[in-house]
């Protein structure tokens, strides 16, 4: 369990945070980013049932919306999957303080959904500029929410939609020969970056299996309490594999994992934090949903460990270090190469750490209650 001292710390950390965050793109007011923190913040306020949380959710949103519903800096028709995670959280917070705007503004969110362009497989392109494209990524971005919906109209057609696309990570990212989820897959196999017989992409990018298990939590999650349930089960499966292929790579110190997992000799490589903080949350929420068999309590403790390492090492004071800035891979210099993604800046304090951040440690304060 986390000490006292520990939880003082992060909560400071939290709050500290919160206070100085506006919006992560200053010309922006919707975008990915600023829903990750969002969607910490409403897990805080799950866990808690403090109003502060709730507040801040809130205020945020009404200086994104307009009266007539209409999201400020979004547009749809960019077939982006990035853009609609956001929307997440605005679906929860209407369960909880309902708008008629916010019912405006989640269907042009969900017009998105219906025109996203698709590999032949079935599978939504990450964005325009990347056709016939798989991101791990893009999981995260897209799936909880499209289940939300699926789940609001009891849509089977579109239930059986969401698992076929995780499905599709599961044949054309995973790679057997070692056991992992490669970042991306390219269905043309023309990209710089792609293998001309698999289509994958070369390397391990901790965040982006991250994100993978934290979409299979949050998709089961919704699905769990529904007549699709039995199917459902299919993602406890999945989850289990993408948290096996992690761990013999884990940092047997600092129980955390590398920027790139199975390189952890690799020159410039580092603990990267972001990553590690998802792989904790689907962890404790894996265990909690009974998702994983958590047999000994051994899920559970494994994100605790996981959450006290980075309290412990990582937090600073009002700084959370050791965070890789952002990765992709595109045909100019995002060539999927070590070089490439080890070039990328190491920051402090990025929306992709913090969310996750407030994401496990409210997933443990739900722990600490059973307990």
């Amino acid at each position: 369990m986390l000490s006292l001292n520990q939880k003082e710390k992060i909560e400071k950390f939290i709050k500290s945070y919160l206070e100085s965050f506006t919006f992560y793109k200053k010309d922006l007011c919707w975008c990915y980013e600023d829903g990750v923190v969002l969607n910490g913040v409403y897990h805080m306020y799950e866990a808690t049932k403090d109003s502060y949380y709730l507040n801040y959710l809130i205020n945020h949103f009404e200086k994104c919306i307009s009266e007539d519903g209409k999201i400020k800096t979004y547009d749809p028709d960019e077939r982006n999957i990035d853009n609609v995670e956001e929307a997440y959280t605005l679906f929860k917070l209407n369960q909880i303080h309902h708008q008629e705007k916010y019912d405006k503004a989640l269907e042009s969110i969900k017009y998105q959904l219906s025109i996203m362009p698709r590999t032949e497989s079935g599978s939504f392109w990450h964005k325009n500029v990347y056709p016939y494209q798989i991101w791990l990524d893009g999981l995260y971005m897209g799936m909880p929410i499209y289940a939300l919906f699926a789940n609001q109209n009891d849509n089977l057609e579109q239930k059986r939609d969401i698992l076929n696309q995780f499905k599709n990570v599961d044949k054309y990212n995973y790679n057997p020969e070692n056991n992992s989820y490669m970042h991306c897959y390219d269905e043309t196999k023309s990209m710089q970056w792609a293998d001309k017989i698999t289509g994958q992409s070369p390397n391990v990018w901790l965040r982006s299996v991250g994100w993978l298990g934290m979409a299979s939590c949050d998709v089961y999650e919704v699905f769990k309490a529904t007549s699709y349930h039995l199917q459902a089960l299919y993602l406890n499966k999945f989850l289990r594999k993408v948290l096996d292929s992690l761990k013999p790579h884990q940092d047997p110190k600092t129980k955390l994992y590398y920027d790139l997992v199975l390189l952890s000799n690799q020159q410039g490589n580092y603990i990267e934090t972001s990553g590690s903080l998802m792989v904790a949350y689907s962890y404790l929420k894996g265990a909690r949903l009974k998702m994983l068999d958590n047999k000994d309590n051994k899920d559970v403790e494994e994100g605790i460990s996981m959450l006290s390492s980075i309290i412990d090492n990582y937090i600073e004071g009002d700084k959370l270090n050791n965070v890789c800035k952002v990765s992709g891979l595109d045909n100019k210099k995002r060539n999927g190469s070590v070089e490439y993604y080890l070039s990328e800046e190491v920051c402090s304090n990025d929306a992709k750490a913090c969310g996750p951040l407030m994401m496990a440690y409210s997933e443990y304060l739900t722990y600490e209650k059973t307990k």
